[in-house]
């Protein structure tokens, strides 16, 4: 039979894009995590499919025990036991109970499908920003020097990435490159990953369960444990001037721009230590409830 024309080729690329969208679990996914004091150059990639933006909002519960858990209620607006307990616990005067809930409080994340300029062999990798960097990519993104081109694959700017500190001092600097250049590999743009997979919202009972520090019966909807990526990822680093790339404090003859506002991540990764400490204080602050009904 005729193939009528078609490109056999493109069709098997297309199904394997295809598959890997619908089959992809977050264990799977490539993680990128801009490493301290390394000069940290990405791309950020153009949407993954019609009608979405470049980035994915997402809105996540840490700390519960060892585990992260996407909200419901902020991202479908369905009842979440944990930010119940947070209600009741924010109603305390104790300042335990303030702290516990500030701990608990859903946090806002932001994905997006990037290429690590320092490590392009490992093709399209996921980046997680918190509200800061994020904000200082939207401010790139309606500045007219640089504009929604900024994730063009032809004519759009690579953003470096300035990474301090650790853990609670953790903070970052977001700066864009001056001139734009195209993505070296145009087949990057057919292995973007579904950024609506990655939060996987669990049910109420599950996550109930998990707040008293049981273990929980994944749902259907969920391939995989639902967490944020935590590791860091070495990168080379690459050699390019500092000039290469335009700062918010620039000088009087950049374009002129705010300050760069630093970031103190508002997620750092617990320890071991603190993960449990977490999960006895909501234990105990759960039975202590429900002796007082």
């Amino acid at each position: 039979m005729a193939n009528d024309g078609l490109n056999l080729d493109a069709l098997k690329k297309k199904y394997e894009s295809v598959s890997k969208s619908l089959n992809n679990k977050v264990s799977d996914i490539n993680w990128y995590n801009p490493t301290v004091d390394v000069n940290n150059v990405i791309r950020i990639l153009p949407p993954w499919k019609n009608g979405a933006s470049f980035y994915k909002e997402t809105y996540y519960h840490y700390n519960v025990g060892e585990r992260s858990f996407a909200c419901p209620a902020k991202m479908e607006g369905k009842p979440c036991p944990i930010c119940e307990f947070v209600e009741k616990l924010k109603r305390s005067s104790d300042p335990d109970d303030q702290e516990l809930a500030s701990s608990l409080w859903p946090k806002a994340r932001f994905f997006y499908n990037v290429i690590d300029r320092n490590d392009e062999s490992a093709g399209v990798k996921v980046y997680g920003s918190g509200i800061m960097v994020f904000k200082e990519i939207l401010s790139y993104m309606i500045d007219p020097d640089w504009g929604p081109q900024l994730v063009d694959p032809k004519i759009g700017y690579d953003i470096k990435i300035e990474k301090t500190g650790k853990n609670i001092d953790t903070r970052y600097k977001v700066k864009a490159r001056k001139e734009p250049s195209a993505i070296s590999n145009s087949a990057w743009l057919d292995q973007l990953y579904d950024l609506d997979s990655i939060a996987k919202i669990e049910s109420y009972d599950a996550l109930a369960a998990a707040l008293e520090g049981k273990d929980i019966v994944e749902s259907k909807s969920s391939n995989d444990k639902v967490k944020t990526p935590s590791s860091e990822v070495a990168t080379s680093s690459v050699k390019k001037d500092e000039d290469e790339f335009s700062s918010k404090a620039s000088s009087e003859s950049e374009p002129k721009r705010t300050p760069v506002k630093e970031e103190k991540k508002e997620d750092p990764v617990p320890t071991k230590s603190s993960h449990a400490e977490n999960s006895e204080a909501i234990i105990a602050k759960l039975k202590k409830l429900r002796g007082n009904k």
